[in-house]
């Protein structure tokens, strides 16, 4: 009986590999190993991780360049800090005390008499809102309306004294009412603003 083609074929494999001597197979054992060596440490890291190395070192080195900025421009920063608090302390020096706002009737006479400014009446307004966030937990507005009396630059002089004072009170409006009965002599409406801290 002929052996099938599938069997010759089988036998024929089997026949090679015991024909291939121990030099061989180390041959193509190295040839192997060093195969899958080059694919480990070659074209792995070439397709796969490089990109990665690569995409990481462009960050590294965007950072390390803003680094480099922020530390070129420290002295400046610095001197800026310095300004910033400044400012803030002189501010801080301008607000009125807790309580002190409700009292502004006496500096308020104090100036309209440098002035030669009679003050007529007095009364404070409510305040419409309030600070934003988080300065309305610290701060608080008061409003004042006066009614004075006095010459056309005399009044001048008042206004200008408040405007230039050294604390944190402006002139919200101001409403001049001329008289014919002394055209020397006014009357004037004016409201004034000031900030103060909240008590504790």
């Amino acid at each position: 009986m002929k052996p099938t083609p599938a069997a010759s074929s089988k036998s024929g494999i089997s026949d090679r590999i015991k024909s291939v001597d121990k030099k061989t197979g180390a041959l193509y054992g190295s040839l192997l190993l060093f195969g899958v060596l080059f694919l480990y440490f070659m074209v792995w890291p070439a397709w796969f991780i490089r990109p990665g190395l690569r995409t990481k070192i462009k960050v590294l080195k965007g950072k390390m360049s803003t680094a480099e900025t922020l530390l070129k421009k420290k002295p400046e920063l610095l001197r800026r800090r310095e300004e910033y608090l400044e400012f803030i302390g002189q501010v801080k020096t301008r607000v009125y005390g807790p309580g002190e706002s409700s009292l502004l009737l006496g500096p308020i006479s104090k100036l309209a008499e440098e002035s030669l400014v009679t003050i007529a009446a007095s009364q404070p307004k409510t305040v419409d809102g309030k600070f934003p966030a988080p300065f309305d937990t610290q701060y608080e507005g008061t409003l004042y309306e006066f009614n004075v009396e006095g010459g056309y630059h005399e009044l001048g002089r008042f206004v200008s004294l408040i405007e230039s004072n050294t604390k944190l009170l402006r002139v919200q409006s101001f409403q001049l009412k001329p008289r014919d009965e002394d055209p020397k002599r006014h009357g004037a409406s004016l409201t004034l603003s000031a900030v103060s801290q909240k008590q504790a």
